[in-house]
């Protein structure tokens, strides 16, 4: 698509809203549990249930699907690059499986759909292609930084704040490796869908939403997880002699 749209016109300016949006989102979302006195964990669902038709009313507005990377990938070899993110899905489940009803399996199954579709969509789909036209590795910076800062919002919804402080770094790292593989492939969905499953076995794993508590052998694992993905983003992104052609970026 030709950038002659008010997003590329405008990329930070428009980067700026869909993150004043979000957080709006959250906020208007925690007050509504608040005032309903309904457990934090639904604030993630109602937040992400709002987001995830933002996203989908932007994308169709736009008619931006195919290009925010709802598309096939180039290559069935491309799949081989997805084995790193795909390892946080196993290390969640290290811990054993903790489900208290099947209603509450049906719920961390569509809100972590809902999560991944959103994430994915804003961070990888929006906000890195808008921004990939003044540069990849600036795109891949600024999106993933504030993917990371993001998850500082997961305080409101009952996460321990030392906590979530290591999961801004642990999420900014992924959020770099995802935005590098993003860019070598022009496909997002295969990341949707990991994401969704990361997320999901985190909920099935502590059966609950958020964090209140962690050992130090979380932390361990959170920081060599965060060191392998920022490594796994740095391959990708170093120069090579033979650039490769360029995905479609501009909205």
């Amino acid at each position: 698509m030709q950038p002659s749209s008010y997003a590329s016109k405008h990329p930070y300016l428009f980067t700026t809203f869909l993150l004043l949006a979000i957080i709006a989102v959250y906020l208007a979302s925690g007050t509504a549990v608040a005032l309903l006195k309904l457990p934090n964990e639904n604030l993630y669902f109602i937040a992400n249930l709002a987001l995830a038709l933002l996203g989908a009313l932007l994308l169709t507005g736009m008619r931006f699907w195919k290009g925010a990377g709802f598309r096939a990938l180039a290559s069935p070899r491309d799949l081989r690059l997805y084995w790193l993110p795909f390892i946080p899905v196993v290390i969640n489940l290290i811990y054993g499986i903790e489900i208290k009803s099947a209603s509450s399996l049906a719920y961390y199954f569509v809100l972590a759909g809902m999560v991944g579709f959103v994430e994915e969509v804003f961070f990888r789909g929006l906000i890195l292609r808008t921004l990939a036209p003044k540069g990849s590795v600036r795109a891949v910076i600024i999106s993933s930084v504030l993917f990371g800062l993001l998850h500082s919002l997961n305080v409101l919804g009952g996460s321990n704040a030392l906590y979530t402080l290591l999961q801004v770094a642990y999420a900014l790292a992924i959020g770099l490796a995802f935005a590098a593989i993003t860019l070598r492939t022009g496909a997002i969905w295969p990341l949707v869908i990991i994401h969704a499953l990361i997320d999901f076995a985190s909920f099935i794993a502590s059966g609950r939403v958020g964090t209140s508590s962690f050992t130090t052998l979380d932390v361990v694992i959170a920081l060599l997880t965060t060191v392998a993905f920022t490594a796994y983003a740095a391959y990708f992104m170093r120069p090579t002699r033979s650039p490769q052609k360029p995905v479609e970026t501009a909205l």
